[in-house]
């Protein structure tokens, strides 16, 4: 068995092929619940999102794999793939003293290379998995939400009302997902199955219009955001590709959290 104490990334014991960290639950201070509904810790919700990585996606997987876990009543335990020989961390301070330049790069390159890794799935891999199926969804729904000329199709009252928020939350979802290229194609393609059917002599009932205007509605506030962050040269060098929609939460943390 390996020391009792909490150790940093699994270095810690002996010269077992693998690392056992146990974590307190006093420790324990987040939880993050998975896809199957369970409740597991944010650091075994976290390497596991890491390990998970291949060598054809953007960096490399994570230093320290995690073979298993064990939710004790009192601790967590877990086994970890130890590549190389290892020591417990305060062990080796203790011994030696602090760590020399060379080999305390080599510990941080690990952790920014596992956090570049846990960037890269939020900010892309998770923005494709969650958006393009909504997106796809949406537009599915919308191709059902026709009807003949003929037909009552104006929006009532509580629709117009609910115009607003729901722009507001496509705008959201626009400019803080980065996803303006999906949106833009999502809407085109509704305003061409508008003509298509319009052909067939079919228009968009009251939830197509409710849709299609909610799109109309947020393409104008994105216009209008855009239109007011033009010349702002921090985030223009922050977001530098062809289509410039810059994050409300770097607005944020720019220009309203930081005066205050």
């Amino acid at each position: 068995m390996t020391d009792p104490h909490t150790c940093l990334w699994g270095f810690c014991g002996d010269n077992l092929a693998v690392a056992i960290k146990h974590i307190p639950n006093e420790n324990i201070y987040c939880q993050h619940t998975d896809e199957n509904g369970q409740e597991i810790s944010a650091e075994v919700a976290i390497m596991l999102k890491l390990q998970s990585g291949t060598s054809d996606s953007a960096g490399s997987t994570a230093p320290i794999a995690l073979l298993d876990w064990y939710v004790l009543p009192n601790e967590l335990i877990l086994v970890l793939e130890r590549p190389m020989p290892a020591s417990d961390f305060m062990s080796y301070v203790t011994k030696h003293g602090t760590l020399e330049e060379n080999e305390a790069k080599v510990l941080l390159k690990q952790l920014i290379d596992s956090f570049e890794l846990l960037y890269y799935y939020d900010e892309h891999l998770g923005h494709i998995m969650w958006y393009i199926p909504f997106f796809i969804i949406l537009f599915i729904y919308f191709s059902g939400c026709f009807c003949s000329f003929q037909e009552e199709r104006r929006i009532t009252v509580p629709g117009w009302l609910l115009l607003g928020p729901s722009a507001l939350y496509y705008w959201y979802l626009v400019t803080e997902g980065q996803i303006t290229e999906l949106f833009l194609l999502t809407f085109f393609a509704m305003v061409t199955m508008v003509m298509f059917q319009h052909h067939k002599g079919l228009s968009p009932d009251s939830n197509g219009l409710f849709l299609l205007y909610s799109f109309s509605v947020t393409l104008l506030l994105v216009a209008l955001w855009v239109a007011y962050l033009w010349n702002d040269q921090v985030l223009r060098n922050k977001y530098p590709g062809l289509l410039y929609v810059p994050e409300p939460w770097s607005y944020y943390t720019l220009h309203i959290k930081k005066n205050h």
